[in-house]
């Protein structure tokens, strides 16, 4: 795996609207914070939806009335939510590419180098 997203921002375009978005360490720190709200702000609407269903039977069940022990949903609803903050910025990559979105950063790091070697 390349760790190269954790260490340096990358940034996409999307090609009709010219709207542009970064992915990087912070996309870490703004999942945990906020969860689906920073997946369905960034256009990942399917993480965000994911994210949130996951999360949301944790809060509604109760000891007397759950068939799964409440503390196990709480359990899992936690790790879903540290598994895709350390996973974010690979899911919003793949989502623009997905999209079609283009990877500018690299695009224009990939002509600087070819420029330099001709």
């Amino acid at each position: 795996m390349d760790l190269s997203i954790y260490l340096e921002p990358r940034k996409f375009r999307q090609p009709y609207t010219e709207r542009t978005q970064m992915v990087g360490v912070s996309s870490v720190l703004w999942t945990m914070l906020s969860g689906p709200f920073y997946f369905w702000k960034k256009g990942a609407r399917i993480e965000a939806l994911i994210l949130a269903m996951t999360c949301v039977p944790a809060l509604f069940a109760d000891a007397q009335h759950s068939l799964v022990d409440p503390n196990l949903l709480t359990d899992f609803a936690s790790l879903a939510w540290v598994a895709a903050a350390a996973l974010a910025p690979l899911l919003l990559m793949h989502r623009y590419r997905a999209q079609g979105w283009v990877e500018i950063s690299t695009a224009l790091k990939t002509r600087a180098m070819n420029l330099r070697g001709s």
